[in-house]
């Protein structure tokens, strides 16, 4: 993946999740993406930290962001060329 979608992909990781775009938020992962959060709480034991589809982490990021407010801080704008002279930003 060229370095200009991975920024993207960042930026609009940031965007959906503090819009609580939920559908947008999904379509950014694999659906067998895996997330570990078993270091981060510190129980490595834990199986619960352990969320395995898109579906089930957008469910988690819902279940624990939707009531708060969120504001990240990427720095990096969401462009997009669209022809030699213009381009659309986010």
């Amino acid at each position: 993946m060229p370095s200009e979608d991975i920024r993207q992909l960042k930026t609009r990781y940031f965007r959906y999740l503090d819009a609580k775009d939920w559908v947008g938020f999904e379509t950014l992962f694999a659906t067998d993406a895996v997330m570990d959060f078993r270091s981060a709480t510190g129980q490595e034991q834990d199986e619960t930290a352990l969320i395995s589809g898109a579906q089930n982490f957008t469910a988690f990021a819902r279940d624990n962001l939707n009531a708060a407010t969120t504001l990240h801080h990427g720095y990096m704008p969401e462009i997009e060329t669209t022809s030699p002279t213009t381009a659309h930003g986010v």
